[in-house]
């Protein structure tokens, strides 16, 4: 039975709001030992943020009036002290905060409204295309790959506490929640290193081993049952992959070499069989009848033997997943024989598990940038030495690959992605290095191109059609059952060309693409570069894949998931199975019950938006101060110092900071925390201007596209505060810069509001709504502190100016967690 969306608000007040006022006011009163007086003063602090941005004051005169009032006597190392601990107490709160939402998950979502697998089928039985969706079922295919990209600032012990913290709220144990409050209170939030490599596979191992472990069963066996389908491990075995990236990811990040990827895939496949060893165990204790428990225990044995690397009377050691699977299969026949099915469920279970995540868990993916294959090309044609160790590492890396396809079989890693790719020579320059390094064809590796800026998305299908003309890489393809997967980048597409433009320079590239491969008998399959934000391609994803039309390939529905959005997304069962589900109907839906093909006149209207859009979008990026005013206005400068991630925070090396030097996620995290989120919406609202809003207005009727992409700048602009930063306006340099944007939020917030019909920024959303709204309120006094330190650490030339310079680093963490999809 579907929710109003009025009951869900009404559950969230009830289950997020109002006991995130309880249970914060136990936690500003719990005795912590050098903090006792910040839990009495943060609140006062909170409302005189508050009461502040509403009067224009700007944030030095707000911390001013606080320390007259409340810390006069402080000396400025005392007061400084003072802004430590209160950020110290935000980042607290926030935790409080996620854990809330996550512990009232299913009571604020419409489980069974729409992306659900039940409503799909209610729909498409309305229009009598059920079939269709049975028929799409078998054949759809949904990849989500975890990555290491550097935008989540929870450290592995906090992240443990949320979920400590999720289930004592959900058992409404409140000693519990206060022991773990007062735990939280005393767990250090910064890294004093940055995480290795490894380190950070292992964060993301645990999401596996407690999320997607049991998220993923659970969503193939509920589509299974809706869709009225037995053994779901045989009629739906790749429904779902889980793709990983720590490890194999080394673009831009030196610290990724062939070792590391070794490392890694041999620790997913010992963290897979572990789990496997777990779930045998909990079938020798069901299964205790006479013949089939002797079956248990000796895949019990083998697995044991197996992840041990002992040889015993079991021979695990040689035991692969198909080994697993047929053992399991046969013991499953004889329940269903001789004990009238009885814990055969139980068994389907763990085969749906190894349909999934086989004997290496997670599908790991290489991903290296084209311009350094073509540089060791040139080097080893000219009998030099490969110009760095990261060169050098290239063939070792490849060697790597065969070697974990042998003992964790070919799907553990078969892919390779090329960042940066303009041309077929950045594709077939893989293979070539691939037989260099000793492989034979048939070359058991997938070769993915990946394209990101806007003239390389225009250019995408061409460069397709010469690669697939090329006979040998034709071949390649036939023998990987002509299929060929192109990646395309969101974050760096709107970093190049703005919010709309990008997102619909990708969606033609998609079309595009599709139909190119097709004339040479191919099928494509899309792999979608996202981040968390709206200006890195999040926001709501099943709204955009749903709308994708007839003209985009769509059965197999694959993209990145990383930092915060793992954690909100996918960080308990329950989210992971929700928003699994949604992907998956996203797909299985398109154009059932709902037209979603745009008309001419639609992609004429289309066209013109995004090419106003990306003018206007451009104009202000390319105006010299741009960078300047990041870096003045932001915390652009100190991304570095987080110690968030292995990776380098920008890619080149020379003094002054460029854009293409630049990374997404410190250029969108940084619009973020200056509270002005400009990839997000900037020139949408000047392309709009242009137009008759009676236009508009039929193309958001129509268009589930523009429809999903209106909802998503929105989500940019309710997460914006231009009071925060208003004094920059009167600035001599950067005034101009500022009301340039100003006027643009304005003008954008206006006519999306407009074209919707709504009064205000997601009203269609009011949970979303809401729980923005508190979140911003949360981390105002954060956003405050921020700007102030910004300016002391610029304007103090004594030894303060480096105190002053980490208390913005610290605020960025309570700051960025609080958004859940903010860089």
């Amino acid at each position: 039975m579907r929710t109003s969306r009025h009951d869900l608000l009404d559950a969230f007040e009830e289950r997020v709001a109002l006991q995130y006022e309880l249970y914060n006011s136990l936690f500003l009163t719990l005795p912590f030992e050098t903090i006792r007086k910040t839990g009495a003063l943060l609140p006062l602090l909170a409302r005189a943020c508050e009461e502040g941005m509403a009067h224009g004051r700007p944030p030095a005169d707000i911390l001013e009036g606080f320390r007259a009032e409340h810390a006069s006597d402080a000396s400025d190392a005392e007061f400084r002290d003072m802004l430590f601990r209160f950020v110290q107490y935000v980042e607290r709160q926030v935790v409080l905060f996620d854990a809330l939402e996550e512990a009232a998950f299913e009571h604020v979502h419409d489980l069974d409204g729409d992306g659900s697998i039940g409503q799909l089928l209610d729909r498409a039985a309305w229009s009598d295309e059920t079939a269709t969706v049975r028929e799409r079922l078998a054949d759809m295919r949904l990849r989500v790959v975890l990555t290491a990209h550097p935008t989540q600032f929870y450290p592995d012990t906090v992240l443990g506490i949320i979920t400590d913290l999720e289930a004592a709220i959900r058992a409404s144990n409140a000693k519990r929640v206060g022991t773990l409050l007062m735990q939280l209170g005393r767990t250090p939030f910064m890294r004093k290193e940055k995480p290795t490599p490894l380190d950070e596979a292992e964060g993301l191992i645990w999401y596996l081993e407690h999320v997607f472990f049991h998220a993923v069963p659970d969503v193939v066996s509920r589509v299974a049952d809706q869709a009225g389908l037995d053994r779901p491990d045989e009629h739906l075995p790749e429904l779902i992959r889980v793709g990983f990236w720590p490890g194999g990811d080394r673009d831009g990040n030196p610290f990724v070499t062939s070792e590391t990827t070794l490392r890694v895939a041999a620790r997913l496949r010992e963290a897979i069989l572990g789990a496997y060893l777990s779930e045998t165990e909990q079938l020798r204790r069901r299964i205790t009848f006479r013949g089939v428990s002797e079956d248990v225990q000796r895949v019990e044995a083998r697995l044991r033997e197996a992840l041990t690397g002992t040889a015993g009377a079991g021979n695990g050691a040689n035991i692969g997943a198909e080994d697993f699977r047929d053992a399991l299969r046969a013991i499953r026949d004889r329940l269903h024989a001789e004990h009238d099915g009885l814990f055969a469920e139980l068994v389907t279970d763990v085969l749906i598990r190894v349909a999934c995540f086989g004997f290496h868990f997670a599908a790991m993916d290489v991903r290296q940038d084209a311009g350094i294959h073509a540089e060791l090309l040139e080097a080893l044609d000219r009998g030099d030495a490969p110009p760095s160790d990261v060169h050098a590492d290239v063939l070792p890396t490849l060697e790597a690959i065969r070697d974990i396809q042998r003992r964790n079989g070919e799907v553990a890693l078969n892919r390779y992605v090329i960042s940066h790719a303009t041309s077929a020579a950045d594709v077939t320059n893989v293979l070539e290095l691939a037989h260099r390094s000793g492989w034979v064809d048939p070359v058991a590796l997938d070769v993915i191109p990946l394209f990101e800026t806007v003239p390389d998305l225009v250019a995408a299908p061409e460069v397709m059609r010469a690669l697939l003309s090329d006979e040998t890489y034709r071949a390649h393809v036939r023998q990987r059952g002509d299929r060929q997967t192109v990646m395309l980048g969101f974050s760096d597409g709107t970093k190049d060309g703005g919010f709309l433009a990008a997102n619909w320079s990708i969606f033609k590239a998609k079309e595009a693409i599709t139909a190119a491969v097709a004339d040479f008998g191919v099928t494509v399959a899309f792999f979608d570069g996202r981040g968390g934000p709206p200006a890195r391609g999040g926001g709501k994803t099943h709204a955009y894949y749903a709308a994708m039309g007839d003209r985009v390939a769509g059965d197999d529905i694959q993209l990145t998931i990383q930092g915060q959005t793992i954690t909100s997304n996918f960080g308990t069962v329950q989210a992971a199975a929700y928003n699994l589900e949604q992907l998956l109907t996203a797909g299985l839906g398109r154009g059932i019950g709902r037209g979603s093909t745009l008309s001419d006149a639609q992609r004429t209207l289309l066209d013109t938006l995004a090419r106003e859009s990306l003018d206007a979008y451009r104009t202000l990026k390319e105006d010299p101060l741009f960078l300047d005013y990041m870096e003045a206005l932001g915390p652009l400068s100190h991304y570095g110092d987080t110690n968030i991630g292995s990776r380098p925070a920008r890619r080149g090396r020379s003094a002054k900071l460029t854009l293409s030097d630049l990374r997404a996620i410190p250029f969108v995290g940084t619009w973020h925390q200056m509270k002005q989120n400009v990839p997000g919406y900037f020139g949408f609202g000047a392309a709009l201007a242009r137009h008759d809003l009676g236009e508009l207005r039929e193309l958001h009727a129509s268009s589930a596209l523009f429809r999903a992409l209106v909802e998503n700048s929105m989500m940019a602009l309710s997460k914006s505060c231009f009071p925060l930063t208003a004094q920059w306006g009167d600035h001599p340099e950067y005034g101009r810069l500022w009301h340039a944007i100003h006027e643009e939020y304005e003008r954008t917030r206006s006519l999306l509001c407009a074209v919707a019909g709504q009064d205000d920024l997601l009203v269609a959303q009011p949970v979303g709504r809401r729980s923005i709204a508190l979140r911003e309120t949360i981390v105002l006094p954060l956003l405050v502190i921020q700007q102030v330190a910004l300016n002391e650490a610029r304007a103090d030339a004594t030894d303060a100016a480096e105190a002053w310079s980490a208390l913005v680093t610290r605020t960025m963490y309570g700051i960025i967690n609080a958004g859940r999809n903010s860089a």
